[in-house]
């Protein structure tokens, strides 16, 4: 090729232009790797121990941690509100280790110790203890004294949701219980993240949350409120079977959803959520032994009715399901002891073919029937003392009204036909269902033992 033709056909070579500006990158690497992400790293437990025995040594022989080497120190909050080795209290309920820590904490340009004492507070929240709010008025002016950029995001933390100061939990519970952001979002636009969403800040946010809540049950103007409760009270990651995030505010749970309707019936707009919000964390109250026992007996109490109304109910919407010929005239009659709020315990015994539409109904709150037929379940009640069992499809009431080892017991998980059909003190067929005349049988016998009308 000549040089005339190489000079016309002569082109500058593609110059490629990256995705993004590579010098920007580099320099949002570079910020991101001095501002750091806010976190600290908690030392293996062996490193506590030693730590908390180098402090402990220190004040057994000078009467101060101030002489403590600065590596040791700045670990130091690891340990302050935790008790080692069967150390009786703790190293932060001291005044003089405060004071001491304090003042070596001023003479610190590191934000590392900083942001490690204030992970601490966050995380044990010891506000039992008589120097908790020296140590939240020390991290406070440890944050705001302190130019390091890492800081910057907890002193903004910290300003808007008051996590250092006396009413932070409360202020934070309205952000969760209001608002657009999601109870995780706002958990994670205040720094609660990893343990700290677990940690005694978040816990004491909880607990206000459950007093709000409580609160707008009674007044039955709940809004959101109780939908953004529900979302909060199990943990962030997946977890098999029933979880709370706080497992010791169980009780608590259960007492701020239940008390609002003790002297009050407005639950109709919520009964269902608070129900199976419960039943989901806390299990069934009739089969349950865990937590209920120390739920107030008159919250408990509550809730049992919630249940003997949806055994109830879902025992006739099953009849419908499965063809029992007068499962109306079953309804009428025994809801009308539901709505005197007479029937103080149900439970359902399902056969093959009821079980089948059990959870949808039911959830787990039931149990299976064997020795019957195939579409036959039994309901049983408690009604002034008296044990009835009420059975579908051609099945005979029973009635125990002294109970003795041949009376059913509530709550098993498997029945047997035979087990509830011996011994009993009264029996009456379904016969004549138009004319009132098994209804009246019943009705009379259970007036003349108990005093309890129907009408």
């Amino acid at each position: 090729m000549s040089l005339r033709s190489t000079v016309q056909t002569w082109a500058p070579p593609a110059r490629r232009i990256p995705d993004q500006p590579e010098r920007t990158i580099k320099a949002m690497v570079t910020v991101a790797a001095l501002l750091g992400n806010g976190t600290v790293a908690q030392p293996q437990s062996w490193d506590l121990e030693r730590i908390f025995d180098t402090l402990r040594k220190a004040l057994q022989r000078d009467g101060t941690i101030a002489h403590v080497e600065a590596r040791t120190l700045r670990y130091a909050p690891w340990v302050l509100f935790r008790s080692f080795n069967g150390y009786q209290g703790t190293l932060g309920e001291r005044q003089d280790v405060a004071t001491a820590y304090a003042a070596w904490l001023e003479q610190q340009h590191s934000a590392r110790p900083v942001l490690t004492l204030l992970h601490v507070l966050l995380r044990d929240y010891p506000t039992t203890l008589p120097t908790f709010g020296t140590w939240c008025r020390m991290t406070e002016k440890a944050l705001a004294a302190s130019p390091s950029p890492r800081l910057k995001t907890w002193r903004e933390r910290c300003n808007t949701y008051g996590l250092l100061a006396p009413d932070g939990p409360k202020r934070v519970a309205g952000r969760l219980a209001a608002g657009r952001a999601t109870p995780h979002e706002v958990l994670a636009e205040a720094g609660l993240e990893g343990e700290l969403a677990v940690g005694g800040f978040a816990e004491q946010a909880f607990r206000q949350l459950l007093h709000q809540t409580s609160g707008m049950l009674e007044q039955g103007k709940v809004g959101d409120t109780l939908t953004r409760l529900t979302q909060l009270v199990p943990p962030d990651v997946p977890t098999r079977g029933r979880a709370l995030r706080f497992p010791a505010q169980a009780v608590a749970l259960a007492d701020s959803l239940l008390m609002p309707f003790v002297k009050s019936n407005n639950a109709g707009p919520f009964k269902k959520q608070v129900r199976q919000l419960l039943l989901d964390h806390l299990g069934d109250p009739r089969i349950e032994k865990r937590v209920w026992p120390s739920v107030r007996e008159e919250a408990r109490a509550v809730l049992l009715g919630w249940l003997v109304e949806q055994s109830l109910e879902a025992f006739f919407r099953i009849l419908d399901s499965t063809a029992d010929p007068i499962w109306q005239y079953r309804k009428a009659f025994w809801m009308r002891y539901l709505e005197k709020g007479v029937i103080t315990e149900a439970w359902v015994a399902l056969g093959r073919k009821a079980q089948t539409l059990a959870r949808e109904h039911f959830g787990k709150g039931y149990a299976k029937l064997a020795g019957a037929t195939s579409d036959q379940s039994v309901l049983l009640m408690r009604i002034g003392g008296l044990t009835i069992a009420e059975w579908s499809h051609n099945g005979t009431c029973r009635i125990w009204r002294t109970p003795t080892y041949n009376t059913p017991v509530f709550y098993q998980q498997t029945y047997h036909g035979a087990d509830l059909r011996t011994d009993c003190d009264f029996s009456a067929v379904h016969m004549g269902s138009e004319k009132w005349a098994w209804q009246r049988k019943i009705a009379d016998y259970i007036r003349n033992t108990t005093n309890i009308l129907w009408q």
